[in-house]
């Protein structure tokens, strides 16, 4: 068989492949995530509020791509995403924060799969806003999770979650909740939490929005994150190690802010009390980032070969234009977008070299056949 080679070339905002299956329904979408996602290994992402300047009561929308490897849950699932305090705080802040979600069996559907979210309070029983939500998560799968977080001094704190842009939670009964958001405390994915186990998951494409997206937004933002948005306060998409500074925290790499976000171990640790034993939080240390390719880019234009690097070929994207070099004649040209379909072809007519202006709505991953060849090149 001749073998196939790709060549990718990523713009400032790449996107990447996958394929999406949700409940009742299906997405004949392939980009998301994108090259480089990174590998939780247990521990959590995490945002610490402490110069994120929100306020007490902030209206935000956070959204994140989850690949699960494996579910290990523990005695009430696993943790997915908390507003916790994990160094000062008191229960539960401690433990699950004022707003928690978890996947997989909870304390009252222990044996079925699905979502949990709650607003919690040490001063009032968070089961009244927790309607678990039957969902069959499985692994090796990419789901996206979006958390609304709206607010009112008349209703309170209004919360919704998505999956897969398709709304799954709902609550807006919620002024009796203490819900503030103070400088200690970290916007968590993943991470140990009591009777919860940590997530053992891939992430991708974590945004922070500084309103409520409507749920067309949410499923734009799905397909592509908005970041031309004004509101966009804070986005990681993990494409370049090299911007983690020297203490392990990565700046976002997009939106209004500054924030950085960092990869924390929650610590265990052991008591016993009336005779049972348990396991709690007990502080937090960090731990460096593990950045891993996360497209599988063999599903795409019947490529079935192993990728190799191809020095005979480089392209580059400036201002526009396309720029295609190769130390063979190049008699052919077609450009894919990263959901594999043709943008434009061209023939060089044996030049060593070419420049297609590309379409201005085109961003993202390109993917070229040069000579009807395919080539991946590795930044």
């Amino acid at each position: 068989m001749k073998r196939l080679r790709l060549l990718l070339i990523s713009f400032v905002v790449a996107m990447s492949i996958m394929t999406i299956s949700a409940n009742n329904q299906t997405y004949s979408m392939d980009p998301l995530p994108q090259n480089q996602v990174i590998d939780l290994n247990e521990y959590a992402f995490a945002i610490p509020l402490k110069n994120a300047g929100f306020g007490e009561h902030p209206i935000l929308t956070l959204s994140f791509w989850v690949k699960v490897k494996e579910f290990k849950h523990g005695e009430e699932g696993t943790t997915l995403f908390n507003v916790r305090d994990v160094l000062n705080g008191g229960f539960p802040d401690l433990e699950y924060g004022w707003l928690w979600s978890n996947l997989g069996p909870g304390r009252f559907n222990k044996n079925d799969e699905g979502l949990t979210v709650a607003v919690d309070n040490v001063y009032s029983n968070p089961y009244w806003a927790l309607p678990f939500v039957e969902y069959d998560f499985e692994e090796s799968k990419w789901y996206y999770f979006t958390f609304v977080l709206d607010y009112s001094q008349e209703k309170g704190r209004d919360v919704k979650a998505y999956v897969n842009a398709d709304l799954v939670y709902e609550n807006n009964t919620l002024a009796y909740y203490t819900d503030c958001f103070y400088d200690d405390m970290i916007l968590m994915i993943g991470g140990f939490a009591q009777y919860r186990s940590p997530l053992n998951a891939y992430i991708d494409k974590v945004q922070i929005y500084e309103r409520v997206l409507s749920e067309e937004e949410v499923n734009e933002s799905m397909q592509q994150p908005l970041l031309n948005d004004s509101s966009l306060f804070a986005y990681w998409d993990f494409e370049d190690a090299a911007f983690v500074d020297s203490e392990g925290f990565l700046p976002s790499r997009s939106g209004t802010s500054s924030l950085k976000a960092t990869m924390y171990e929650v610590e265990k640790y052991t008591y016993e009390y009336g005779g049972k034993e348990y396991v709690s939080s007990m502080g937090l240390q960090i731990q460096s980032f593990d950045f891993v390719e996360g497209a599988d880019l063999n599903t795409q234009l019947g490529v079935e070969d192993a990728f190799v690097k191809d020095e005979k070929v480089k392209g580059y994207v400036s201002n526009g234009v396309l720029y295609i070099e190769s130390d063979e004649d190049i008699t052919s040209v077609a450009i894919y977008d990263s959901m594999g379909r043709v943008i434009t072809t061209a023939n060089a007519n044996g030049a060593s070299s070419t420049q297609i202006t590309l379409p201005s709505t085109i961003k993202g991953v390109l993917i070229l056949k040069v000579n009807n060849e395919v080539v991946k090149v590795v930044k």
